[in-house]
C-alpha cells in the first residue's frame, strides 16, 4: 500500500484525533511506509522559539502608608465655648467639672456643652492616624455645639474638613467618614461659606453614592440606604426654603415617594416643609390624623390658616394626652399661649406662660418661649 492509500485510511479512522499509536492499531497491519530520515520529524518548543514558560512571581505583601489626618486635629481649629452666647440651663455647672464623667456620662446627662468641650480636648490629644476615633468626636463636638445653639462656631469649625468628596477620604472604594458627619459637615460648610449651592451639589453627590451602594448592598441593607436617599431629599427641599425659593421647594417635593415603611415620619417631615412653602392644602394631605408622628401637624395646619380659636381646642386636647413633666407639655402650653394672643385673649397668655417662666429646666422652653416673645412683638406692631 502506497502512503497517499495509508493517509486515507488515518483519515477514515473512528478514532482519528487520539494519538497516532491509537490510530496505528486501528489500522491492523497495514505496513508502515519505509521511514526516511531526510524527512524532518516534529520540532521542540526550542527549535521552534517559544519560550518557556515564566516563574511564578513572588508576592510580596506591603502595608500601606496609613493616613495622616492631622490637619482635622490641630488646637486652633477648636474654637473657646463662649459662655454668654449658652443658653442658661447649658451653663449651670463648668465643663472642666464635668469632663471628670467622662464624654458617654457627659451626653447621656444632656451636658452638651461640656461634652463638646470634651470631645475638643480629646481630638487634640488624639493619634493623627486614628481616623475611626477622629470623626467620632469630630461629630459629636459639631453635634453639640448646634444643640446649645452655637451655630456659626459649629460652621467656623467645620471648615477645616475642606471638601469631605476628595478622594483623600476613601479607601479602596469606601469613604472612611461615617455618613452622618457627612451629611452634617454639608450643612455646616454651607452655613459657613455662605454658598447654599454649593449645599445643594454637596446634597446630591451623596444621593448618587447612596443610589450606588443601595445597588450594590445586600438585600438587608438596602433599605437603610434607601431610608438615606429620602432623607437628602428632604434635606434639599430645607436648603430651597432657606435660599427662599419656595416654588422649586415644592415641585422638589412632588419628586419625592413616601411608599415606603417609615411613611410616617417622612410624610410628617414633608408636612412640616410644605407649611413653610406656605402650601396648607397639601401639607394636611401629607399626614393621617389616626398617625402618632401626626398628632402635632393638625393643630398646627389651622394655625396656618388663622383658625386659632379652633387651633386653641386642637392643642388642648392635644395636651390632654401628654404627661405634664415633659418637654411636648411645655411646648403646647407655648402654643396654646400663641393662639390666645392671636385670639385676643391676652388675659389667657399668662396662665399658660407664666409657669414656664419660672421653670427654665430645658432648652426647649428657652426657645419656645422666645417664639412666644416674637410672636408678641408682631402682635403689638
Amino acid at each position: 500500500m502506497d502512503v497517499l492509500t495509508y493517509l486515507c485510511q488515518y483519515v477514515r479512522s473512528p478514532l482519528a484525533g487520539d494519538t497516532a499509536a491509537l490510530t496505528l492499531e486501528a489500522a491492523g497491519d497495514i505496513p508502515l511506509p519505509p521511514s526516511n530520515p531526510s524527512t524532518p520529524g516534529p520540532r521542540t518548543d526550542q527549535e521552534r522559539n517559544i519560550p518557556s514558560p515564566a516563574p511564578e512571581p513572588t508576592v510580596t505583601i506591603i502595608d500601606r502608608e496609613a493616613k495622616s489626618f492631622s490637619f482635622l486635629i490641630r488646637p486652633e481649629s477648636f474654637l473657646e465655648i463662649p459662655q454668654q452666647d449658652v443658653p442658661a440651663p447649658f451653663r449651670e455647672e463648668q465643663p472642666e467639672q464635668i469632663s471628670r464623667k467622662g464624654l458617654l456620662e457627659a451626653l447621656h446627662d444632656g451636658h452638651h456643652r461640656a461634652a463638646a468641650f470634651i470631645a475638643g480636648e480629646l481630638l487634640k490629644a488624639c493619634n493623627d492616624t486614628d481616623h475611626e476615633t477622629i470623626f467620632r468626636l469630630l461629630y459629636v463636638r459639631l453635634a453639640c455645639l448646634q444643640i446649645v445653639g452655637l451655630h456659626a462656631q459649629a460652621a467656623q469649625e467645620s471648615k477645616c474638613m475642606q471638601d469631605v468628596t476628595l478622594a483623600f477620604f476613601r479607601d479602596r472604594g469606601r469613604h472612611l467618614m461615617p455618613w452622618e458627619l457627612r451629611v452634617l459637615v454639608v450643612r455646616l460648610q454651607a452655613i459657613g461659606f455662605k454658598d447654599w449651592r454649593r449645599g445643594i451639589m454637596s446634597y446630591y453627590e451623596l444621593a448618587r453614592e447612596a443610589r450606588f451602594e443601595g445597588w450594590r448592598a445586600p438585600v438587608s441593607d438596602r433599605q437603610m440606604w434607601t431610608v438615606r436617599l429620602r432623607d437628602l431629599g428632604l434635606r434639599v427641599a430645607n436648603v430651597l426654603i432657606e435660599t427662599k425659593d419656595l416654588q422649586g421647594a415644592i415641585q422638589h417635593l412632588k419628586t419625592l415617594s413616601t411608599d415606603r415603611e417609615d411613611v410616617g415620619v417622612t410624610k410628617t417631615r414633608m408636612a412640616l416643609l410644605y407649611l413653610r412653602c406656605g402650601d396648607v392644602d397639601t401639607a394636611k394631605r401629607c399626614f393621617d390624623l389616626n398617625d402618632e408622628h401626626s398628632r402635632f401637624l393638625h393643630p398646627l395646619c389651622t394655625m396656618a390658616e388663622g383658625d386659632f380659636t379652633t387651633a386653641a381646642n386642637l392643642w388642648t386636647a392635644v395636651k390632654s394626652n401628654i404627661d405634664e413633666a415633659t418637654d411636648e407639655a411645655a411646648v403646647v402650653d407655648q402654643a396654646i399661649a400663641i393662639c390666645k394672643l392671636y385670639d385676643g385673649q391676652v388675659h389667657e397668655v399668662r396662665r399658660h406662660a407664666q409657669p414656664k417662666l419660672t421653670n427654665a429646666d430645658s432648652y426647649r422652653h428657652e426657645r419656645s418661649w422666645k417664639v412666644l416673645c416674637s410672636h408678641m412683638v408682631l402682635y403689638a406692631d
